[in-house]
């Protein structure tokens, strides 16, 4: 499957995009270039047996699997969609308000009376300042040694928080650094949904294996990272990553 050409990919992901996508290989928002698609799971919805985690293997484990039985598995689950629509489902549906979550931890800490000093069992979170239950249920576990769990020095509510608003500055950050004040796909221009996708090269290179903040920390940190990074769409992104080549650039 590693071996497969272009061509078959796209041969086989334009038969598995018409029979996910009602019959027409695009999607809602009327993109109907091969490369720019891929199967959006409704509702977060995950598979319950085992799958290639790939998305085009994916495609052609479906397809392979109706060439056998003569069945479309799981079509009132999976959806096609380009893939800046389907990162934008994904992130309309995990959107959250760090900071209010942060409020909120410090006026229950108030009310439950929890700002005195920690009782035997108990650890005061240096961010909203009460003292909770020292478990894994109220703290995040830092590590484990000899049998002994250590906690963190934040509770979980206000630990998950930090680490979003940290994620969003290292993005933030970023974005400046690659693209200016206004940042767009350095392939089609568009300006939304460039929140994660960064390669290392813009002509079909590998990248790194870090995501996330580990890859805006190396980004930031690369002296000659606007000749080694580039700000791409989801769509651009994926499919040089897929395919090799982006429809902008033929």
């Amino acid at each position: 499957m590693s071996n497969m050409g272009r061509k078959e990919k796209l041969r086989i992901s334009a038969i598995v995009f018409t029979a996910y996508g009602g019959g027409a290989s695009s999607c809602e928002c009327g993109g109907t270039a091969l490369e720019f698609l891929t199967l959006h799971h409704r509702g977060g919805w995950r598979p319950d047996r085992r799958t290639p985690n790939k998305a085009w293997q994916f495609r052609v484990w479906l397809y392979r699997h109706h060439e056998r039985h003569g069945v479309w598995l799981w079509t009132e689950h999976l959806e096609t969609m380009c893939h800046c629509c389907n990162t934008g489902k994904g992130a309309d549906a995990a959107s959250s308000d760090p900071e209010a979550d942060l409020a909120a931890r410090a006026a229950r800490a108030v009310a439950e009376g929890r700002l005195g000093p920690p009782a035997d069992g108990e650890r005061r979170c240096l961010t909203c300042g009460g003292a909770w239950p020292e478990n894994d249920v109220e703290f995040p576990i830092n590590k484990t040694y000899k049998g002994r769990r250590y906690f963190k020095s934040h509770c979980r509510p206000c630990y998950n928080a930090n680490e979003v608003l940290e994620e969003r500055r290292l993005l933030a950050e970023v974005r400046r650094l690659l693209g200016g004040a206004n940042p767009a796909c350095e392939c089609c221009g568009r300006t939304d949904r460039l929140a994660t996708h960064w390669r290392d090269g813009l002509d079909g290179g590998q990248g790194t294996r870090k995501d996330g903040k580990k890859l805006y920390r190396l980004i930031l940190r690369t002296p000659d990272a606007v000749s080694r990074w580039g700000i791409m769409c989801h769509n651009c992104n994926c499919a040089l990553r897929d395919f090799g080549e982006c429809p902008h650039r033929r």
